[in-house]
Formats: C-alpha cells, sequence, structure tokens
C-alpha cells in the first residue's frame, strides 16, 4: 500500500517527534533522579560518618563506662557509644523513618536505633572500607535507601583497634513519589506535545499541499481542445517548479503531437482527394459519349498512372505505420552499396532520362555494409526518388560515399534546389513539400523522406539534409559499418 504524502508527512513527524520526546523524557528523568538520589546519598553518608565518630572503644578495666537510660547504647563488647537520641527523633520514633545499627566483625548487632527495637538491618551481605548504596525495604514496610561501611573506633583503648561497620538506613518513598510523579508527567505531557503536533501538522499539511491540489485541478482541466495553455509557474511554490516544468513540456509535446496527427490528416484527406478525383473525372469524361478504342485506352493509361502513385502514395504510408508500431524487422547482410543504387537508380533512369538529368553513381566498388538489404533499398530509392522530383531540368544527381570512424557515410546531391534554408527544417516532416501551394499533388505524396529519417534511425543511423552552394541539395546518409547491437526494429 503507497502512503499518500499528506499520510507519509504525519507518520515521520508523530514518529520523529515520538523518538526525540523519549530522549528528551529519558535524559530529563534519568537526570533528575541521578541529582535526587545522590542528594540523599550525601545526606545518608553525612549522618553514617557522624554517628561513627561518636564510637570509641575501651579497657575491660575503666569502670566509667556507666551509661544511663538517655544513652541510647547496647554494649555488646568493648564499646562505647554516647549519643543523645533526643537531638535526632527520627532514630527514636517506633513507627520508622530512619534506622542505624552498629556489627562487630563476626556481624553481630552491637548497637540499634531506638526505632529498630528488636529488629536487625540485613540489607548487605559484605561491607568494607568503601561505602556502599543500596535500594531497600524498610522494617516499616515503606521504600529507602541504606549505606554501609567499615571504620575504626577511636578512644583511649590500649589494646588492638578493631573494625566496626555502620548501616544507616532512611525512608526514601517522598524521593521515589516525585520520581513516579515526574516519569507520568512527561510521559502524559508528551503524549499531549504528540497530540497537538498531529493536529498541527494536519492543518500545515492541509495548507501546504493547496498548491499540489490546484495543480491537480488544472491539470483535470486541460483536453485536447486547450493544450496550449500553460502553467504559470510563479504562483507554485519552488519545490513544485521541476513538476510544473516538465508538464508545462508535455503538454507541449502532447500540443505538437495532436497538431501534427490533426495535419496529417488534413493532408491525407488532401493528397487521397486529388487522385480519386482524377480518376473519377477521368472515368466520367469517357462514359459521357461513345468513344473510339484508342481514346478509352488512352483515358485507361491515365487511370492507371493515377492508381500507381495512389498506390506508391499508400504503400509509404503502411510503411510508416510499420515503422510507428516497430513491426518490421531487420535481416542483416552484406550489402554492396554501388551495386544496390544502381539497382534502384534503374526503375527512375527513364524518367530522369527524359528530363535530361546526369547521374553519376562515384562509389567504390569496395564498399560493403552489414545491413537490411530491402530497408536501404527503400531508403535509397526514396531519397533517388526526391532527387529526380526536385532537380532540375538537364541537372545533374550524384553520389558517393566515405568511410570514417567505424560510419560509411553516402552523400546524394542534385542541383536546382529551390528550398530556402528556414525550410530545412521540415525536411523530414509527414506531407510537407517545399511547393506550398500543392500543384504536384498526387504525384508524389511528401511521405518519402519521413519514412526515411524514421527508417535511418531504426538502423542506428543518422541523416541530415543541407544546401550547398549554387543551389546545390544534399542528403547525407550516415550507416555502421558494423552490425549494431540493438536497433528500434526488431532483429530477425
Amino acid at each position: 500500500m503507497i502512503l499518500s504524502l499528506r499520510s507519509r508527512f504525519l507518520v515521520g513527524v508523530v514518529v520523529g517527534l515520538t523518538v526525540l520526546l523519549c530522549i528528551l523524557c529519558t535524559i530529563i528523568y534519568t537526570a533528575t533522579r541521578h541529582t535526587l538520589i545522590c542528594h540523599f546519598d550525601k545526606s545518608l553518608l553525612d549522618t553514617a560518618k557522624m554517628l561513627s565518630a561518636l564510637v570509641e572503644t575501651k579497657d575491660d578495666d575503666d569502670e566509667e563506662g556507666h551509661q544511663d537510660e538517655e544513652t541510647i547504647s547496647e554494649i555488646k563488647s568493648e564499646i562505647e557509644f554516647e549519643f543523645d537520641v533526643r537531638l535526632t527523633p527520627e532514630f527514636n520514633n517506633p513507627f520508622g523513618g530512619a534506622y542505624y545499627q552498629f556489627r562487630d566483625t563476626v556481624g553481630a548487632a552491637v548497637v540499634r536505633s531506638p526505632s529498630l527495637m528488636n529488629r536487625d538491618l540485613n540489607i548487605f551481605a559484605e561491607i568494607s572500607d568503601t561505602p556502599r548504596y543500596r535500594e531497600c525495604v524498610l522494617p516499616d514496610g515503606k521504600a529507602g535507601r541504606a549505606i554501609g561501611f567499615q571504620f575504626i573506633p577511636g578512644g583511649d583503648s590500649k589494646s588492638d583497634k578493631r573494625a566496626f561497620s555502620v548501616i544507616v538506613a532512611r525512608d526514601a518513598s517522598s524521593v521515589y513519589n516525585h520520581l513516579h510523579f515526574l516519569k507520568w508527567l512527561l510521559m502524559i505531557s508528551s503524549g499531549v506535545v504528540v497530540l497537538l503536533s498531529i493536529i498541527v501538522a494536519l492543518l500545515v499539511t492541509r495548507t501546504g499541499l493547496r498548491p499540489v491540489r490546484v495543480l491537480a485541478d488544472e491539470i483535470f482541466s486541460v483536453d485536447a481542445d486547450n493544450l496550449q495553455k500553460g502553467h504559470i509557474s510563479e504562483k507554485y511554490p519552488k519545490e513544485l517548479l521541476p513538476v510544473v516544468e516538465c508538464l508545462n513540456g508535455l503538454l507541449q509535446r502532447l500540443k505538437l503531437s495532436f497538431d501534427r496527427e490533426r495535419r496529417f490528416n488534413s493532408d491525407v484527406a488532401h493528397e487521397l482527394r486529388t487522385p480519386v478525383a482524377g480518376i473519377q473525372s477521368t472515368i466520367e469524361v469517357c462514359l459521357s459519349r461513345i468513344r473510339e478504342p484508342q481514346e478509352y485506352q488512352a483515358d485507361l493509361q491515365t487511370c492507371l498512372r493515377i492508381a500507381k502513385s495512389l498506390h506508391r502514395m499508400i504503400e509509404a504510408m503502411l510503411s510508416l505505420a510499420r515503422l510507428e508500431s516497430k513491426q518490421m524487422s531487420l535481416k542483416y547482410q552484406h550489402i554492396s552499396i554501388k551495386e544496390l543504387i544502381a539497382d534502384c537508380w534503374v526503375s527512375l533512369a527513364d524518367r530522369a532520362s527524359d528530363r535530361k538529368i546526369t547521374f553519376e553513381n562515384r562509389i567504390n566498388e569496395d564498399i560493403v555494409c552489414p545491413s537490411d538489404k530491402d530497408l536501404l533499398s527503400m531508403i535509397l530509392f526514396n531519397i533517388l526518388d526526391n532527387a529526380v522530383e526536385y532537380c532540375n531540368d538537364a541537372g545533374r544527381i550524384w553520389i558517393k560515399a566515405e568511410e570514417s570512424g567505424g560510419l560509411v557515410t553516402l552523400s546524394i546531391s542534385n542541383t536546382g534546389c529551390k528550398i530556402t534554408q528556414q525550410q530545412m527544417d521540415n525536411i523530414f516532416d509527414s506531407f510537407w513539400r517545399g511547393d506550398e501551394s500543392r500543384k504536384d499533388t498526387g504525384k508524389h505524396c511528401g511521405i518519402g523522406l519521413a519514412v526515411v529519417h524514421r527508417l535511418v534511425k531504426a538502423m542506428s543511423g543518422n541523416i541530415k539534409a543541407e544546401i550547398e552552394r549554387e543551389q546545390i541539395f544534399t542528403i547525407r546518409l550516415s550507416l555502421p559499418m558494423k552490425k549494431p547491437i540493438t536497433s528500434e526494429l526488431r532483429d530477425s
């Protein structure tokens, strides 16, 4: 399924914004959590250091180790801990909130906070000199954080100093509640931002794609009758200008194609009407009264000449149609250009002789070209036929060839050219003739060179027309000396 531009834009905005918000919210949440936890752990560390600084060891014969009721010390070993619980009531609250516990080297509890009562803080499996932090569940069931580390107490003990460990835990539920609230706040706000972004994106895309809808409506309004209507590029955004320019070019090409089709239909009708009218008028005159056999024979000769001309035009039109539909096939063989031109000139020699036209075949006999003989014969015949048709009386037609760069170039020239330089662009158009008055209609159909141009292109060749000095018209035909790998026509 192909998504529309609007859908692609919306999906891109939603996905991109969601990813960015997730990254941003993760950074905010992580940074906030790290900051709060660090502050909380710092207060735990300060409390634990303060408690460990109050611990001192004593000798066994020291009689001054008597503790009063206001001192929270539980002596199970040679340790003296003096700390007034009234200074920190949080450790004296039986309902929890803050706890501490001192242990000796074997892990036995030495001192507990009043808030612990007879319970233990079994949070750390091992404790070292380095402070360690851990999330835990406090004895009252609340979420908290704890710190634990080993220390060597001070005092006047004469024996070797022994290490003790201290564990301090405190209720951190308020911190976790704030973090929980922050997490939901970020999630909800991100969802709202995404939803608002979708709404804004819908409005933006609707406005941004309006030129596309306008362009689509304008394209829809174009038909065969108003192809000359061009789009005004200035009213479209620059992103659409390449599309508009391509569309204008396409419309121009379509207009030329339609114009060419209309002109082709008009030319065909004109070209067919003249010979048909000639046959009809000849038959009507012939049947208007009884005539001598010689007169009937003359009229039949006239009809036959017109019919042959009409047949040549129809064959040329069929060839042109086959070329356009690529229904003609190529059969390559090595062809002697000089002999092929001589064969093509045979059927034109009488007509040229009647007008005293001189023909010169200046091609060397050793020039051979791989090509389709029938199609190349059609090309050369049409070029020579055009030369005979428009050569001046007692004029000259000559043909020469040269090999260069893997090509053989044939130059067919004739005198008596009456075509201007401005008309050269129309030489290979269908039904175009230099005789714009059409006084020769029915004699020469005007599509021979169009067939030639299309055939040469199909055979991977090149053709062009030139006007040289002294009214000399020359057609230069270039064909490859090797068989082309690909061709527009089918290679059989």
